[in-house]
Protein backbone atom coordinates (compact mmCIF):
# COMPACT_ATOMS: atom_id res chain seq x y z
CA UNK A 1 0.00 0.00 0.00
CA UNK A 2 3.01 2.31 0.44
CA UNK A 3 3.39 2.65 -3.34
CA UNK A 4 -0.27 3.58 -3.85
CA UNK A 5 -0.01 6.33 -1.21
CA UNK A 6 3.15 7.69 -2.85
CA UNK A 7 1.51 7.73 -6.28
CA UNK A 8 -1.59 9.54 -5.02
CA UNK A 9 0.55 12.02 -3.08
CA UNK A 10 2.57 12.73 -6.24
CA UNK A 11 -0.61 13.45 -8.24
CA UNK A 12 -1.88 15.78 -5.51
CA UNK A 13 1.40 17.70 -5.28
CA UNK A 14 1.54 18.13 -9.08
CA UNK A 15 -1.98 19.57 -9.14
CA UNK A 16 -1.30 21.96 -6.27
CA UNK A 17 2.02 23.13 -7.73
CA UNK A 18 0.36 23.73 -11.08
CA UNK A 19 -2.36 25.77 -9.41
CA UNK A 20 0.25 27.87 -7.58
CA UNK A 21 2.15 28.54 -10.80
CA UNK A 22 -1.04 29.58 -12.56
CA UNK A 23 -1.87 32.00 -9.70
CA UNK A 24 1.62 33.47 -9.80
CA UNK A 25 1.27 34.18 -13.52
CA UNK A 26 -2.03 35.93 -12.92
CA UNK A 27 -0.42 38.11 -10.22
CA UNK A 28 2.31 39.13 -12.67
CA UNK A 29 -0.38 40.29 -15.15
CA UNK A 30 0.51 37.69 -17.76
CA UNK A 31 -2.10 37.67 -20.50
CA UNK A 32 -3.70 34.22 -20.70
CA UNK A 33 -5.85 33.20 -23.65
CA UNK A 34 -9.44 32.15 -23.05
CA UNK A 35 -9.89 28.48 -22.30
CA UNK A 36 -11.09 26.52 -25.28
CA UNK A 37 -12.77 23.92 -23.02
CA UNK A 38 -14.55 25.47 -20.04
CA UNK A 39 -16.41 23.06 -17.72
CA UNK A 40 -18.76 25.69 -16.26
CA UNK A 41 -22.42 24.65 -16.48
CA UNK A 42 -21.73 21.31 -18.15
CA UNK A 43 -23.67 18.13 -17.41
CA UNK A 44 -21.46 15.10 -18.03
CA UNK A 45 -21.96 11.36 -18.35
CA UNK A 46 -18.94 9.09 -17.90
CA UNK A 47 -18.31 5.41 -18.62
CA UNK A 48 -15.28 4.17 -16.72
CA UNK A 49 -13.46 0.83 -17.07
CA UNK A 50 -11.44 0.23 -13.91
CA UNK A 51 -8.73 -2.15 -12.72
CA UNK A 52 -7.18 -2.44 -9.27
CA UNK A 53 -3.43 -2.11 -8.76
CA UNK A 54 -1.08 -2.61 -5.78
CA UNK A 55 -3.44 -5.26 -4.34
CA UNK A 56 -1.98 -7.77 -1.93
CA UNK A 57 -4.36 -10.73 -2.20
CA UNK A 58 -7.34 -9.59 -4.28
CA UNK A 59 -8.07 -8.42 -7.83
CA UNK A 60 -10.78 -6.25 -9.36
CA UNK A 61 -11.84 -5.40 -12.89
CA UNK A 62 -14.94 -3.22 -12.96
CA UNK A 63 -16.99 -0.74 -14.94
CA UNK A 64 -19.00 2.23 -13.70
CA UNK A 65 -21.34 4.93 -14.96
CA UNK A 66 -21.26 8.43 -13.53
CA UNK A 67 -23.28 11.61 -13.92
CA UNK A 68 -21.61 14.90 -13.05
CA UNK A 69 -22.38 18.61 -13.02
CA UNK A 70 -19.86 21.48 -12.92
CA UNK A 71 -20.87 24.73 -11.22
CA UNK A 72 -17.90 26.50 -12.77
CA UNK A 73 -14.61 25.54 -14.37
CA UNK A 74 -13.07 24.69 -11.00
CA UNK A 75 -15.75 22.81 -9.04
CA UNK A 76 -18.11 19.94 -9.83
CA UNK A 77 -20.02 17.06 -8.25
CA UNK A 78 -20.54 13.51 -9.50
CA UNK A 79 -22.74 10.50 -8.64
CA UNK A 80 -21.44 7.11 -9.72
CA UNK A 81 -22.34 3.43 -9.56
CA UNK A 82 -20.26 0.44 -10.62
CA UNK A 83 -20.03 -3.34 -10.69
CA UNK A 84 -16.92 -5.55 -10.54
CA UNK A 85 -17.42 -8.28 -13.11
CA UNK A 86 -14.05 -9.77 -12.08
CA UNK A 87 -13.60 -9.79 -8.31
CA UNK A 88 -11.80 -12.34 -6.17
CA UNK A 89 -8.53 -13.69 -4.84
CA UNK A 90 -5.21 -13.59 -6.60
CA UNK A 91 -3.34 -16.81 -7.32
CA UNK A 92 -0.78 -15.66 -4.74
CA UNK A 93 -3.23 -16.39 -1.92
CA UNK A 94 -4.00 -19.84 -3.29
CA UNK A 95 -0.28 -20.60 -3.43
CA UNK A 96 0.26 -19.37 0.13
CA UNK A 97 -2.55 -21.63 1.34
CA UNK A 98 -1.30 -24.61 -0.63
CA UNK A 99 2.23 -24.30 0.77
CA UNK A 100 1.09 -23.61 4.32
CA UNK A 101 -1.75 -26.13 4.49
CA UNK A 102 -0.39 -27.74 7.69
CA UNK A 103 -0.47 -24.41 9.51
CA UNK A 104 -4.01 -23.48 8.42
CA UNK A 105 -5.61 -26.94 8.66
CA UNK A 106 -9.03 -26.61 10.29
CA UNK A 107 -9.13 -22.81 10.02
CA UNK A 108 -12.23 -21.48 8.24
CA UNK A 109 -11.69 -17.71 8.51
CA UNK A 110 -8.14 -16.68 7.65
CA UNK A 111 -6.33 -14.26 10.02
CA UNK A 112 -5.06 -12.05 7.17
CA UNK A 113 -5.83 -8.43 6.30
CA UNK A 114 -6.89 -7.11 2.87
CA UNK A 115 -8.79 -10.30 2.04
CA UNK A 116 -12.19 -8.81 1.28
CA UNK A 117 -12.96 -7.97 -2.33
CA UNK A 118 -15.51 -5.44 -3.57
CA UNK A 119 -18.34 -6.57 -5.84
CA UNK A 120 -20.28 -3.31 -6.40
CA UNK A 121 -20.21 0.33 -5.28
CA UNK A 122 -22.17 3.58 -5.35
CA UNK A 123 -20.64 6.93 -4.43
CA UNK A 124 -20.80 10.69 -4.58
CA UNK A 125 -17.79 12.89 -5.24
CA UNK A 126 -16.58 16.46 -5.28
CA UNK A 127 -14.22 17.29 -8.17
CA UNK A 128 -11.75 20.17 -8.06
CA UNK A 129 -9.98 21.36 -11.23
CA UNK A 130 -7.00 23.43 -10.00
CA UNK A 131 -5.13 23.63 -13.28
CA UNK A 132 -5.95 24.02 -16.96
CA UNK A 133 -3.21 23.57 -19.54
CA UNK A 134 -2.58 23.49 -23.26
CA UNK A 135 0.24 22.04 -25.34
CA UNK A 136 0.53 22.91 -29.02
CA UNK A 137 1.33 19.81 -31.04
CA UNK A 138 1.30 21.77 -34.29
CA UNK A 139 0.01 25.04 -35.68
CA UNK A 140 -3.37 23.41 -36.32
CA UNK A 141 -3.89 21.34 -33.15
CA UNK A 142 -3.70 21.87 -29.39
CA UNK A 143 -3.61 19.39 -26.53
CA UNK A 144 -6.02 20.79 -23.88
CA UNK A 145 -6.26 19.26 -20.42
CA UNK A 146 -7.41 19.75 -16.83
CA UNK A 147 -5.57 18.38 -13.82
CA UNK A 148 -8.16 17.46 -11.20
CA UNK A 149 -8.57 16.14 -7.65
CA UNK A 150 -11.50 14.02 -6.48
CA UNK A 151 -12.81 12.97 -3.06
CA UNK A 152 -16.06 11.53 -1.76
CA UNK A 153 -17.94 8.77 0.04
CA UNK A 154 -20.44 6.03 -0.63
CA UNK A 155 -21.28 2.39 0.02
CA UNK A 156 -20.00 -0.88 -1.42
CA UNK A 157 -20.68 -4.62 -1.22
CA UNK A 158 -17.90 -7.01 -0.23
CA UNK A 159 -17.21 -10.74 -0.24
CA UNK A 160 -14.70 -12.80 1.68
CA UNK A 161 -13.18 -16.21 0.99
CA UNK A 162 -13.65 -18.81 3.72
CA UNK A 163 -12.21 -22.33 3.82
CA UNK A 164 -13.99 -25.66 3.93
CA UNK A 165 -12.17 -28.89 4.76
CA UNK A 166 -13.56 -32.06 3.11
CA UNK A 167 -10.55 -33.87 4.62
CA UNK A 168 -7.81 -32.84 7.03
CA UNK A 169 -5.31 -32.43 4.19
CA UNK A 170 -7.35 -30.66 1.51
CA UNK A 171 -9.51 -27.56 1.42
CA UNK A 172 -11.73 -25.56 -0.89
CA UNK A 173 -12.50 -21.86 -0.85
CA UNK A 174 -16.06 -20.57 -0.67
CA UNK A 175 -17.11 -16.94 -1.17
CA UNK A 176 -19.21 -15.58 1.67
CA UNK A 177 -21.15 -12.32 1.63
CA UNK A 178 -19.40 -9.77 3.85
CA UNK A 179 -22.25 -7.26 3.63
CA UNK A 180 -22.41 -3.60 2.71
CA UNK A 181 -19.95 -1.08 4.17
CA UNK A 182 -19.50 2.70 4.00
CA UNK A 183 -16.54 3.72 1.86
CA UNK A 184 -14.43 6.80 1.25
CA UNK A 185 -12.18 7.68 -1.65
CA UNK A 186 -9.71 10.26 -2.87
CA UNK A 187 -7.49 10.58 -5.91
CA UNK A 188 -6.52 12.67 -8.87
CA UNK A 189 -5.83 12.58 -12.56
CA UNK A 190 -5.82 14.34 -15.89
CA UNK A 191 -8.71 15.09 -18.24
CA UNK A 192 -7.78 15.28 -21.93
CA UNK A 193 -10.28 17.25 -24.02
CA UNK A 194 -11.45 16.34 -27.51
CA UNK A 195 -13.83 18.18 -29.85
CA UNK A 196 -17.62 17.90 -29.73
CA UNK A 197 -17.90 17.46 -25.96
CA UNK A 198 -15.81 14.32 -25.54
CA UNK A 199 -12.94 13.90 -23.09
CA UNK A 200 -10.82 11.18 -21.51
CA UNK A 201 -10.15 10.99 -17.76
CA UNK A 202 -7.09 9.04 -16.59
CA UNK A 203 -7.29 8.73 -12.83
CA UNK A 204 -5.64 7.06 -9.86
CA UNK A 205 -8.06 6.54 -6.95
CA UNK A 206 -7.83 4.97 -3.50
CA UNK A 207 -11.11 3.59 -2.15
CA UNK A 208 -11.09 2.46 1.47
CA UNK A 209 -13.38 1.18 4.20
CA UNK A 210 -12.97 0.29 7.88
CA UNK A 211 -13.29 -3.42 8.55
CA UNK A 212 -13.60 -5.57 11.67
CA UNK A 213 -14.21 -9.33 11.66
CA UNK A 214 -13.66 -12.50 13.67
CA UNK A 215 -10.91 -14.65 12.16
CA UNK A 216 -9.28 -17.83 13.42
CA UNK A 217 -5.69 -18.68 14.22
CA UNK A 218 -3.63 -21.54 15.60
CA UNK A 219 -0.74 -21.26 18.03
CA UNK A 220 2.49 -23.02 17.16
CA UNK A 221 1.92 -26.72 17.66
CA UNK A 222 -1.76 -26.11 18.40
CA UNK A 223 -4.56 -28.29 17.05
CA UNK A 224 -7.79 -26.38 17.70
CA UNK A 225 -8.26 -22.95 16.04
CA UNK A 226 -8.95 -20.02 18.34
CA UNK A 227 -10.88 -16.82 17.60
CA UNK A 228 -8.96 -13.67 16.72
CA UNK A 229 -10.49 -10.26 16.01
CA UNK A 230 -9.03 -8.47 12.96
CA UNK A 231 -9.38 -4.69 12.58
CA UNK A 232 -8.20 -3.19 9.33
CA UNK A 233 -8.84 -0.70 6.54
CA UNK A 234 -9.71 -2.32 3.24
CA UNK A 235 -7.80 -0.36 0.57
CA UNK A 236 -8.53 -0.80 -3.14
CA UNK A 237 -6.38 1.40 -5.35
CA UNK A 238 -7.62 1.60 -8.91
CA UNK A 239 -6.47 2.91 -12.28
CA UNK A 240 -9.46 4.33 -14.13
CA UNK A 241 -10.04 5.36 -17.76
CA UNK A 242 -13.20 7.44 -18.05
CA UNK A 243 -14.76 8.17 -21.44
CA UNK A 244 -16.84 11.33 -20.97
CA UNK A 245 -19.46 13.26 -22.90
CA UNK A 246 -20.51 16.74 -21.80
CA UNK A 247 -23.89 18.32 -22.51
CA UNK A 248 -22.94 22.01 -22.69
Amino acid sequence: MRYSRLALTFVTICCLMGSAIQSAKADDHVVVADRLYDMAGSLEITLTPTMSIFDKYTKHVAASVGLGYYFNDYLGIEAEGGYAFISGDKKLLDEILRVGVDNVSGIERLPLSDLKHMTWFASGSVILNPLYGKISLSAESDFNFHFYLIAGAGVAGFKYSTLEWPTASEFRKVDKDAGMKPTFHFGGGIRIHFPKGFSLRIELRDQFSYDEYDAQTKSEGGITPTEKKITDFIHITTLRFGVCYSFL
